[in-house]
């Protein structure tokens, strides 16, 4: 969970001096508009690897909500502890951060349970960015037997089928071992605020539903 720091700022294409830009800020990645406004600046309190404070802002055409600056693909992994540890927590936090977690899983599950009812579709329930597939192994045991994880880490995807016995693979969404037209839906909760070509995903991920899958209706979902 992030701590917000600032209000929301009605400035314009400028950066706050927490992680500020030394360039022009990069364009949007859905519109490729410069403009934006500062919703506000926070700092990360959920991996504690960082002091840094980041921002958050609105594009000013297509209202897509981001970080700017954006971190460098090569810096990211600073921002992430291995998965084999996690920062120390008192008991308080830790139950608060688990209940948090279950609400979550509940609401990704109703959310896809409605997904696959209005659409119809049968075939695979693809999630990407599975981690250690909690959540497709929570899908299974409601009744959705054919699903399958994608994730950009081996050892989560080994996880997924160690912990959790969900068949999972190491790929991106472009190279997924799928057959076009073979995904009742598509999952991707918390992923698309990570990509940096967030548009080619989307695109690579309508080709591998099924026909009557629908991009629109949240076949392909990320809610906060």
């Amino acid at each position: 969970m992030a701590e917000m720091l600032d209000p929301m700022s009605s400035t314009t294409a400028a950066a706050s001096s927490a992680h500020a830009p030394s360039a022009p800020p990069d364009p949007c990645p859905a519109c490729d508009s410069v403009e934006y406004k500062v919703l506000l600046t926070a700092e990360d309190r959920r991996f504690r690897t960082t002091a840094e404070k980041f921002q958050v802002v609105e594009c000013g055409v297509c209202r897509l909500i981001r970080m700017e600056p954006r971190p460098a693909p090569e810096e990211v992994r600073k921002y992430y502890p291995p998965p084999d540890l996690t920062p120390a927590v008192k008991a308080p936090e830790l139950s608060v951060r688990a209940l948090c977690e279950r609400l979550s899983l509940i609401s990704q599950l109703r959310f896809t349970d409605r997904a696959l009812r209005d659409s119809g579709e049968t075939g695979l329930v693809l999630d990407v960015g599975c981690g250690d597939g909690r959540f497709l192994d929570a899908l299974r045991r409601r009744g959705t037997g054919n699903v399958a994880g994608l994730d950009f880490s081996l050892s989560f995807a080994a996880d997924a089928w160690r912990i959790h016995g969900v068949p999972a693979v190491c790929a991106t969404l472009s190279r997924a071992p799928c057959a076009p037209g073979s995904c009742a839906a598509i999952t991707m909760f918390h992923v698309l605020q990570h990509l940096y070509h967030p548009v080619a995903y989307l695109d690579a991920a309508r080709a591998l539903l099924a026909p009557e899958g629908q991009i629109g209706r949240a076949h392909v979902s990320t809610p906060v």
